[in-house]
This record gives structure tokens, C-alpha cells and sequence, in this order.
């Protein structure tokens, strides 16, 4: 997740926010300024009020408890968590390092071993080198619905880093946690698929760039679609889903830069899914990628950690390891607690692939 620098825009009392580091680049020490200006902009050419409808009951369950739950596999979590935080092969995967280029290719890998033969899988640009990775498979319809992550990794804590290739930032809970959530969704819908068939609405999942320098990769994926007025209806943002600081029995479920039906759908997935129950997040400013898909007029919610729940007694109001080394995934991570995320995803994309946004 990306924390500015001013307690006045974050909205979460008491939240950890690390210090700038000018010397190493603007992307160390973020403009709120700046960043309220763009999307601030956005907001006045595009922003309108949504008018879509999310379902008023769950449709799927039989089939997600029955036969998608047990598809997500709690050791492939893991085993892909450690793998994609191994100091040896990722010392960081900053958008502006060469590791960076090889977490996208990591991420690349994974989806190719997945086996998507029906898949068309995408690279997105943006300003840095590192590039957004989209998956999508095709439904019934060209309505589509999207689950997001951001796949790269930052350190701010490092005063002793002189270059990008550096840094040292694993980034176990930011947000490699959500990445290889994310995997493991698309795992278990590309065995749905061969065995019922494509679903009603097509379904991607993207892996973003350069969230962590001002939500770079997410801007351009949704700006293309906005350009070619791609008819995504619907996306789900998954960032930061491993560090139970406030409890496993708790999901975070955004308030900010979201859409209101969407975002209580959302809700009502974490009462009938899951074993937590839903609780409050509210950035105030554009923290993660779900802000890029909704200031591009479409649809999108958030979930994250019950760290950020507002008002939360027991939540500390952050990972206090985030955007450091010791974001690992000893310190960070209850991958029982991942298997809530993995599950919630899962739900969201079936119950919306099967819905009929006609």
C-alpha cells in the first residue's frame, strides 16, 4: 500500500509513515501535493456517478463451498510467497531495479505454469520499466470482472541504499501476500473453467506496477480501458492480506476511492464467505489501486488487512515492518489468515462472473 507522508490525508490514526529520502529520487519522497492535483484532475474529466447493481444474494455458493474452496491449496501459498521473497533470486522488486523486471517475469512464469491455453495474457507500460501483467478469460459476454495486485515492493528506511538494485525491500506483506493470493485464484477459476465451461462474464486478473511509486501501472491499465471503453464492470483490489495485527476473526474492507453497491457487495461476501467478519479502512487520499480504476469511472472495491481497521481498539492502524526490510514474511505474514483473502477473491469472481450485468 502506498502511505503518504501527511497523518492529514491518511485518515488512520497513529498509522506508520516512514520517513522520505529525496537523494534517492522523487519516488522516496512523494508529493501529496502533486498527487491530490492529478487525481484531482481525473476526477473532474471522468469521474461520474456509477450507476450499477451488484447482486442481492449469493447464487454460488453451493458450487464455491463445495467445489472451488478446496481448490485453494494453503502450501502453494506458501511455497509461492517464499519463492517470490527469496533474498537470494528478489533482494526488492522496486519498479526502478533490475529485480523488479525479474518480479514481472516471476509473475509471468507463474501464469504460464498455470496453463491459460483460452488466456490472453498482456504487458501494460508505464513510466517505469517494470510492467503491469493482465490475464484475461473470455466469458459468455464482454462483460468483464477484474481482481487486482500490485506486484512490486519499496523501501523507505533504507538510508544506506545508493541505487535501486540496492534496496533492500521484500515485501512479504506489501504486497507480495496479495500476488500470490492472486495466483492461487487464478489456479482455482482455470479449473472451473475446463470443467463447467467459460463463465457469463469474462474475467481478468492483473498484477500491477509501480503502485508504489504513485500507482504508475494501475493508471495506464485503466486509462486504456477507459479509452476503448472496455465494459469492466466490476474490480477488487487485494493489497496488504497477511499481517493479522488486528485479529484474523477481521477483514478491512475500503471506504475511500470506492464504489458504494460495490463495496457493500463486498461486504456481504466477507459475511457469507468468510470466518471474519468486515470492518472499516479509510485512506483519505488515493492509497492503492482501486483509485485508479474508480477515477476512471469503474466499479472497484477493496480489501485488506484488519491492521487498518478505523476505530478498531485492537488494530494498530498498520504493519509497522511495511516498506522496510523486516517486511518479511516471519515477521509479517499467517498464511491461515491468506486463505480468507484467497476465498473472498474466489467468491468475487465467480459470483460476479455468473451475474448477468445486462
Amino acid at each position: 500500500m502506498r502511505l503518504l507522508s501527511l497523518l492529514s490525508l491518511t485518515g488512520l490514526a497513529g498509522a506508520l509513515v516512514p520517513p522520505c529520502h529525496p537523494d534517492l529520487g522523487p519516488e522516496f519522497c512523494p508529493s501529496s501535493h502533486v498527487l491530490r492535483q492529478e487525481h484531482e484532475q481525473l476526477y473532474e474529466e471522468f469521474r461520474q456517478e456509477n450507476p450499477a447493481t451488484f447482486p442481492s444474494y449469493m447464487s454460488q455458493s453451493e458450487v464455491l463451498e463445495e467445489k472451488l474452496f478446496p481448490l485453494l491449496k494453503k502450501a502453494r501459498i506458501e511455497r509461492d510467497l517464499y519463492d517470490y521473497t527469496d533474498p537470494e533470486r528478489l533482494k526488492s522488486r522496486h519498479c526502478q531495479s533490475r529485480f523488479g523486471l525479474l518480479a514481472q517475469e516471476w509473475i509471468l512464469h507463474k501464469v504460464d505454469k498455470a496453463n491459460v491455453p483460452s488466456a490472453n495474457v498482456e504487458l501494460v507500460r508505464n513510466k517505469s520499466p517494470q510492467k503491469s501483467v493482465v490475464v484475461t478469460i473470455p466469458g459468455r459476454t464482454s462483460h468483464t470482472v477484474a481482481v487486482g495486485a500490485h506486484l512490486d515492493s519499496v523501501n523507505h528506511r533504507d538510508r544506506f541504499a545508493d541505487s535501486f538494485d540496492n534496496m533492500t525491500a521484500p515485501g512479504a506483506d506489501d504486497n507480495g501476500s496479495g500476488s500470490v493470493v492472486l495466483l492461487e485464484v487464478l489456479r482455482a477459476v482455470l479449473s472451473h473453467v475446463a470443467t463447467v465451461g467459460v463463465l457469463h462474464n469474462g474475467i481478468q486478473f492483473h498484477w500491477y506496477a509501480a503502485e508504489e511509486v504513485g500507482l504508475w501501472g494501475s493508471k495506464q491499465v485503466f486509462a486504456g480501458m477507459r479509452e476503448e471503453s472496455f465494459p469492466l464492470r466490476a474490480m477488487l483490489n487485494l493489497d496488504m492480506v497477511g499481517y493479522p495485527g488486528g485479529g484474523i476473526d477481521k477483514i478491512g474492507v475500503q471506504q475511500s476511492h470506492v464504489d458504494k453497491n460495490l463495496t457493500a457487495f463486498v461486504t456481504a461476501l466477507v459475511d457469507t464467505y468468510s470466518n471474519a467478519t468486515a470492518g472499516n479502512i479509510t485512506c483519505g487520499y488515493p492509497c492503492s489501486d482501486h483509485a485508479s480504476a474508480w477515477l476512471n469511472n469503474y466499479s472497484s472495491a477493496m480489501i485488506g488487512e484488519s491492521a487498518y481497521i478505523k476505530g478498531d481498539p485492537d488494530s494498530p492502524s498498520s504493519n509497522p515492518f511495511i516498506h522496510s526490510a523486516e517486511d518479511t514474511i516471519e515477521n509479517s505474514i499467517d498464511f491461515d489468515y491468506m486463505m480468507e483473502f484467497a476465498k473472498l477473491a474466489l467468491a468475487f469472481v465467480v459470483e460476479l462472473g455468473e451475474y448477468s450485468f445486462e
